[in-house]
Parts: structure tokens; C-alpha cells; sequence
């Protein structure tokens, strides 16, 4: 059903998401949690609880988060002309709307399905080049 496809839709972007998680905390010690959730999908709630389920991850919500990115790009902005004395210090300023925090009892469906899901991409990797090299 249509259900069905759109939560397939939101697992692959968790899985995705999770998998870059997982590199930057291999490749560089850096484990961001909780995570700040900007952009329309952090509107839907079924997703965000995806997301944070998926990563094992609590997830902020900002107020309005659609228009974060431009809030975001005003207080870095903030940062350079001195009103803040660095990235860190802006924080406290941003509000968080909603924490969503993961469910444990998704934890190993999730486990197993995201190890399903990253054997996929060395399987269809010789498609995949294939595909892009056309």
C-alpha cells in the first residue's frame, strides 16, 4: 500500500543516516547524540521516531523547523561578526520544540534489519556502476 511504501521511504533515509553515523563515529571518534532535527520531515512524527529508533539516537526538534537552515546560517553569521564568541555558545539560543527519544523495544528489529540493509549495497554495487556509467 501506499503506507507501506512510504514507510519504506523513511526506514532507507534512517538506515542511510544511521550508516553515516556509524562512519563518523569509526573514522573520527565523533558521536553526535542527541541530534538536532531540522527541514519538513522533522513535522512528521512517524518519521522522527523512525529515525530515532533506527539510530538509537534522541532527536531535538527546533520551532519551525523548516526554516532552520536560514536560522542557522543567520547565527553562524552571528558568530562571525562577534555576537556570539563561537559555534558552541550558540546553542543554548536555540530551543528545542520536542525530544523524541528512541524506542528500545525497536531496538533489535531495527539491528537486524539495518544489517540486512547494508549487505544490499556491495551486492548491487556492480549494477550500480553499471547503471551510472550509461
Amino acid at each position: 500500500t501506499r503506507a507501506h511504501l512510504t514507510r519504506a521511504v523513511y526506514e532507507g533515509v534512517a538506515y542511510n543516516l544511521r550508516w553515516i553515523l556509524d562512519s563518523m563515529d569509526q573514522f573520527y571518534g565523533l558521536r553526535p547524540d542527541p541530534l538536532r532535527v531540522i527541514g519538513g520531515g522533522a513535522r512528521s512524527q512517524p518519521w522522527l521516531q523512525i529515525v530515532a529508533d533506527v539510530t538509537g539516537r534522541r532527536l531535538e526538534v527546533v520551532p519551525q523547523p523548516q526554516i532552520a537552515g536560514a536560522v542557522g546560517a543567520a547565527m553562524l553569521a552571528a558568530v562571525g561578526l562577534g555576537r556570539y564568541p563561537s559555534v558552541e555558545a550558540v546553542k543554548p539560543a536555540i530551543q528545542v520544540r520536542e525530544v523524541v527519544e528512541p524506542q528500545l523495544s525497536h531496538q533489535a528489529a531495527y539491528a537486524h534489519l539495518y544489517a540486512a540493509f547494508r549487505q544490499v549495497y556491495p551486492a548491487l554495487r556492480p549494477l550500480y556502476h553499471r547503471l551510472n556509467k550509461d
